[in-house]
């Protein structure tokens, strides 16, 4: 069983790693002795497909995918990191186009 560093989202152990998650907005916090490298992954709400309009036989496009950034950052403690979770987009009837999702 390992100790946990830092507190926040999901967590879980994978290849010597802990791995926290978030699939809604949070916080990541880390004690005043933290002091490690971080890799993390970030990535946006995907777009929405276009509606699919029974007027004029026309099938509505798929959507996006989000966009992402990945890195690592030298992290010390103590911090707290308000993590935001963007979500995907919205599809409309009547032949509108979907809306972009939103930023992580």
């Amino acid at each position: 069983h390992k100790v946990q560093a830092a507190s926040g989202g999901s967590v879980t152990h994978y290849d010597g790693k802990t791995i926290h998650a978030f699939t809604n907005p949070g916080t990541f916090v880390t004690p005043g002795s933290f002091s490690k490298t971080c890799e993390y992954v970030v990535i946006g709400g995907g777009g929405a497909g276009g509606d699919v309009s029974s007027n004029n036989n026309s099938a509505g496009g798929g959507g996006g995918a989000g966009g992402f950034l990945t890195g690592s950052s030298a992290v010390g403690g103590p911090l707290t990191l308000t993590v935001t979770v963007g979500r995907g987009g919205d599809t409309y009837k009547d032949d509108a186009a979907g809306t972009d999702g939103e930023d992580s």
